[in-house]
């Protein structure tokens, strides 16, 4: 994790053109040490007028009053954020040269360790993938004017995104990494927070 750290900030301050990041996870899930690295390191980057950065957010991200206030600030210097309901893999990417993603190689990895891929070839599959992504994705300010009658953890909304990408309870539970009734206990939390008695009410 500290190599991906210190590889990241070498890789940013060198960009000549734009990062292009997704960050899917609930603000719970990140690391605190990388997420303030990033926080200081973006908006500074931005100020300069050197380069251009784009961001994709999960839901999570508009009930979370820390990242509101980030997204203020990456905003106001001239950084754009939007917003996926899908859950989609963490990655970040520089100047169409450099690729980091999170490990899936090796198992029992330390956790926010990743990879730095330099291959041109994936590089810029990955990049195809982040523009399909940020032309479906909401822009942040639209997302939170709908978010503020939201009553849901960022838990619930995750299984809300992980529902609306067709997976069932069980594939669901998995990728959050929580058990069936876990999952169903939080299900049925969501529903009742908004008064509603339908899964289809619930998504809809």
């Amino acid at each position: 994790m500290a190599q991906v750290n210190d590889r990241l900030g070498s890789v940013s301050a060198l960009a000549t053109t734009e990062i292009c990041s997704v960050q899917p996870a609930p603000p719970a899930e990140r690391n605190a040490d990388a997420s303030q690295l990033g926080s200081g390191r973006s908006p500074a980057l931005l100020r300069s007028g050197r380069i251009g950065m784009r961001l994709v957010y999960g839901l999570a991200a508009l009930t979370d009053e820390g990242t509101r206030a980030y997204a203020d600030a990456f905003i106001e210097a001239g950084g754009q954020i939007k917003v996926s309901a899908s859950r989609e893999q963490r990655m970040v990417i520089a100047d169409g040269d450099h690729l980091f993603i999170d490990d899936h190689v090796i198992a029992g990895t330390e956790s926010h360790s990743g990879w730095h891929v330099r291959d041109r070839a994936t590089v810029a599959w990955a990049r195809a993938a982040f523009d399909r992504l940020w032309e479906r994705a909401r822009w942040w300010s639209e997302a939170l004017a709908e978010a503020g009658g939201i009553r849901l953890s960022p838990r619930q909304l995750d299984v809300l995104a992980l529902f609306d990408a067709d997976l069932d309870g069980r594939a669901a539970a998995k990728e959050l990494g929580i058990g069936p009734h876990t999952l169903a206990a939080e299900h049925t939390e969501a529903k009742s927070s908004l008064g509603f008695s339908t899964t289809y009410q619930l998504m809809a």
